[in-house]
């Protein structure tokens, strides 16, 4: 059995940061996509050209400003995830894991 006694608090955090980054771009896409056609739907968008150039440059803005957030929330929360472990585990010990060849 292999004990794992401690994790490296700052690889965690960039790790956790990566693939909240990554969830982040996915799902403000994905809130940009869904309010695009509930907004076509209710016929926003037809208003005016102007107000079609507004939403894409603020939908833009909110991709970047999701993306980072939740990057950096992801950072934190690594970062915190791995101390809390460490501590932990310098209480009660580890995980025990089976590794085979």
């Amino acid at each position: 059995m292999a004990l794992i006694k401690r994790f490296g608090i700052l690889s965690v955090a960039r790790i956790n940061a990566a693939i909240s980054l990554v969830i982040g771009l996915i799902l403000s896409v994905l809130w940009i996509v869904f309010t695009g056609v509930t907004g076509v739907a209710r016929g926003i968008n037809s208003a005016a050209i102007g107000s079609a150039a507004m939403n894409g440059a603020s939908g833009l803005v909110v991709i970047i400003f999701v993306t980072i957030v939740y990057a950096i929330v992801g950072f934190v929360a690594g970062a915190l995830v791995a101390f809390l472990y460490n501590v932990a585990a310098g209480w009660f010990g580890g995980i025990e894991m089976e590794i085979s060849d």
